[in-house]
């Protein structure tokens, strides 16, 4: 079973997330397979598993919750193809197997940032609720601008002068 995470820029350009083993841990950590480096993304956020059976996802006791299709999962849940998974303010549309094709953009944003429109960024001096910001020292990142290319890993990589450069803007 192939599984891909399937996420766009707010350009619109697609990037695809292979998960690579049958189980995966998504975070901000560096020893997470898939690492996403926002401050709205916990050290270890959730888990993807991927079995004969189908694939499931856990949170992780994540500070800012794991949704799925818009809702927070609180055990473990199945994730099936073109479901919406929402880390932090990431989106990404699961893909198994080249299902769905194509892969639209989602039309709203991750449901933790509407949850918390009012969020303020680091960049603009203001202080970050602890509810939302797992580590007060790491930067909080918006969706805009985050990906850099990918060259076949599964990290997502980005300056965070360019991110505190367009947030202030």
């Amino acid at each position: 079973m192939k599984v891909v995470l399937v996420m766009f820029t707010p350009e619109g350009e697609r990037r695809d997330v292979p998960v690579k083993h049958r189980r995966v841990t998504l975070g901000r950590d560096s020893s997470c397979d898939i690492r996403v480096p926002i401050g709205a993304v916990s050290r270890t956020h959730c888990r993807i598993e991927v079995s004969d059976d189908g694939v499931t996802v856990t949170d992780l006791d994540s500070r800012n919750g794991t949704y799925r299709n818009e809702d927070q999962i609180t055990e473990t849940e199945p994730l099936n193809a073109g479901d919406r998974l929402a880390v932090g303010p990431i989106v990404f549309t699961v893909q198994i197997d080249g299902v769905p094709e194509p892969v639209e953009p989602p039309l709203l944003e991750s449901p933790m940032v509407v949850t918390h429109p009012e969020t303020p960024s680091k960049a603009s001096g203001d202080e970050v609720p602890e509810a939302i910001m797992d580590d007060p020292d790491d930067s909080s990142a918006g969706i805009s601008d985050l990906l850099a290319d990918l060259n076949g890993s599964s990290e997502f990589d980005f300056d965070l002068d360019d991110l505190e450069d367009s947030q202030g803007a």
